[in-house]
């Protein structure tokens, strides 16, 4: 961590302190910031998600944020564990893309602003109560970005963001007035964001159930591709309907055609610092291993494609 620090402090330029894991990450985040005195973000890992069940995405809103400020200046120190910094992500011009700004008074379309929050994986809620929602009532938008502390709320005169302040989702009450805010996907991988939209990526399933419609015309094919193709049905189903799909992680290289992780997010000049080069490379090998596990069972189980995503 103090040699970290010194490059920091000789060039000015931002650094990345690479680690084995979560317990080595917080603990180099403390070094380090105690070297520099400047605040130091921790880039911890997420599970991937490939079945239709409740989960958390506390960890995807940390990682967005922190992506999000490393891809704009703003996060010159990290500390990363070797799996976060790996593992496959949404690509940065889309991040940047999918990111809502307001300012005050800018024009916008109640509509279009309703349909970005949506594609970026916000739902529609009559009152905003947890980040990830937002509800739009007249001429008056909540959004609760997921790594704000606070939601928003954004009056309207006509197209004109008229005022906007940062409110209790408890009272409802304004407490403090602000001109500019900016909201981020609420997710890592958003359907919404595929080449084509949902249709677009409903079109991609289709033309892999039709591979696995051939596949399964050979003699020998196993059960688990009939299993496969029926999941697909289903998905595109839903995926149709614009029903929640938590599954999206299945389709992450056909939401995503160009492969990007943590590491895409660096600035330039960026120095990328290793402790204990070897405990990395054994964390790395791990995640490796457990990913590669972890897809042969779904596959055999018919619930991911032998030839999907790379995950890392």
């Amino acid at each position: 961590a103090h040699i970290a620090a010194a490059a920091r402090a000789v060039t000015g330029c931002s650094v990345l302190l690479l680690c084995a894991d979560e317990t080595d990450g917080r603990r180099l985040q403390s070094d380090l910031a105690a070297f520099t005195g400047e605040e130091v973000q921790l880039l911890a890992g997420r599970e991937f998600v490939f079945y239709d069940a409740t989960a958390s995405r506390q960890w995807e809103h940390r990682r967005l944020s922190l992506f999000h400020a490393m891809r704009h200046g703003r996060a010159p120190l990290v500390v990363a564990t070797a799996e976060a910094l790996l593992q496959r992500t949404m690509p940065p011009e889309i991040l940047d893309r999918a990111a809502l700004t307001l300012r005050l008074g800018d024009l916008y379309n109640l509509d279009d602003l309703a349909q970005r929050l949506t594609a970026a994986g916000y739902s529609r809620c009559s009152q905003v109560e947890g980040p990830g929602q937002f509800s739009l009532r007249g001429g008056i938008l909540d959004i609760y970005s997921p790594e704000a502390e606070a939601p928003v709320r954004a009056d309207f005169y006509g197209d004109e963001l008229d005022s906007m302040g940062i409110f209790d989702p408890a009272t409802q009450r304004r407490s403090t007035n602000i001109t500019e805010a900016t909201f981020l996907p609420a997710a890592e991988a958003l359907p919404q964001l595929a080449p084509g939209g949902i249709l677009g990526l409903c079109a991609a399933i289709e033309k892999e159930k039709l591979k696995l419609e051939r596949a399964m015309k050979k003699s020998g094919a196993p059960q688990s591709l009939q299993t496969l193709w029926n999941t697909m049905e289903a998905d595109s189903r839903k995926l149709a309907d614009l029903q929640s799909f938590p599954a999206a992680d299945r389709y992450l290289d056909l939401i995503y055609p160009d492969f990007a992780c943590g590491a895409d997010y660096l600035p330039e000049n960026t120095f990328v610092f290793w402790a204990e080069s070897g405990r990395c490379m054994e964390s790395a090998k791990h995640f490796l291993w457990r990913v590669n596990e972890d897809q042969t069972t779904l596959i055999d189980a018919g619930a991911l494609r032998a030839k999907g995503p790379s995950y890392c």
